[in-house]
């Protein structure tokens, strides 16, 4: 299903606030390599009431478990015969939100992004719930970005043996050392793709 929002005064204020806390989230992760509490808590605190508001209650009820589940392996095998009842009761409609979370879930376990970057991923997507165009937007403004910084820092010479390094890190399931990062502000990202997202949404109201 396509991303089919009613353009209601609820959802332009929903828009325009979490606009607003990504872009601070973005400034302050560029300057200081950190997320403000307030905004990454009221990101998820304003999609938890967007799918309140769009009557979603079997997506809130994993949502919440969702976020309170990275930290602990018993939650998490909640959180997958939570996936079941909600793929049971929503159908395929619930297919974009439930993956995106589990990916999420996994970037943060390999280390790949912060608690900060995942609070803010879980909130975009709680807010594109319907499609998959939220997760197509975060992924393809990510790839870029990291392109751009590999041939940056190590040129067209050395990037295929830094794209292999990469994917060793991710099969063998360990972090890459500070001398190995590319240290990219993840954050300062995802306005660029909430952006990317909207764009393409409000083109099929």
């Amino acid at each position: 299903m396509t991303a089919g929002f009613e353009v209601s005064s609820f959802y332009v204020i929903s828009v325009s606030a979490m606009f607003i806390l990504l872009a601070a989230a973005a400034v302050s992760d560029v300057r200081t390599r950190h997320i403000p509490v307030y905004c990454s808590f009221t990101l998820l605190l304003l999609s938890f009431v967007f799918l309140i508001h769009e009557g979603q209650y079997f997506l809130v009820s994993y949502y919440l478990l969702a976020v309170f589940s990275s930290g602990s392996r018993k939650l998490k095998m909640f959180l997958f015969i939570g996936a079941v009842i909600v793929f049971a009761n929503t159908g395929d409609s619930a297919g974009p939100l439930i993956f995106g979370l589990a990916a999420v879930d996994f970037l943060f376990a390999l280390r790949i992004i912060g608690g900060g970057d995942a609070k803010i991923l879980f909130s975009m997507l709680a807010f594109g719930y319907r499609s998959w165009i939220m997760g197509i937007s975060i992924s393809a403004v990510t790839l870029i970005a990291g392109f751009v910084q590999i041939f940056r820092f190590y040129g067209f010479r050395y990037f295929f043996s830094r794209i292999n390094s990469a994917i060793g890190h991710l099969k063998s399931c360990t972090v890459e050392s500070d001398q190995e990062r590319i240290r990219i502000p993840f954050a300062a990202l995802l306005p660029v793709s909430f952006l990317l997202y909207l764009f393409v949404s409000f083109s099929k109201l």
